[in-house]
């Protein structure tokens, strides 16, 4: 349950600054003068702008979001710690292929420096994946005990 809570809360709350970025902001809003603050992009490719051919980030986005689920659901037992990094993910990931299928392309508005522009979702599963790297073992051992 408690997996299904995180990513349901990035997945909403992702969608909810993006129908606002792309209804209601005079943009760019800056923070600091063209370097931190909301920028509206549209990205049609994948993680920092990496083009593929048309539908192919659509296929390799469902398709990653099956295989996680799948190793989710069969290999991990359920710990607060696998249900975090993994609901990260997967709602984040549910997110951007939800603007992939109504869109046509992920909606990015968060502007950082020299970074690529990106978003809450980007943000989620760079840390759930973060946090399952770092924790391998943690998730390994539930992985372990659930066989």
């Amino acid at each position: 349950m408690r997996f299904f809570l995180i990513a349901l809360a990035i997945l909403l709350a992702d969608q909810l600054i993006k129908q606002w970025v792309l209804l209601g902001l005079d943009l760019p809003l800056w923070l600091i003068d063209g370097q931190l603050g909301i920028r509206l992009v549209m990205n049609e490719s994948i993680a920092f702008s990496l083009p593929l051919p048309p539908n192919w980030s659509l296929i390799l986005s469902a398709a990653v979001i099956a295989g996680m689920l799948l190793f989710f659901f069969r290999s991990c037992r359920r710990c607060f710690f696998a249900d975090l990094c993994f609901g990260l993910i997967i709602g984040g990931a549910l997110s951007n292929l939800l603007d992939r299928l109504l869109v046509g392309a992920v909606v990015d508005y968060i502007q950082i420096f020299w970074w690529p522009v990106f978003n809450l979702a980007d943000a989620a599963i760079t840390i759930g994946v973060f946090c399952f790297v770092l924790g391998f073992e943690r998730v390994q051992g539930s992985i372990s005990q659930s066989k």
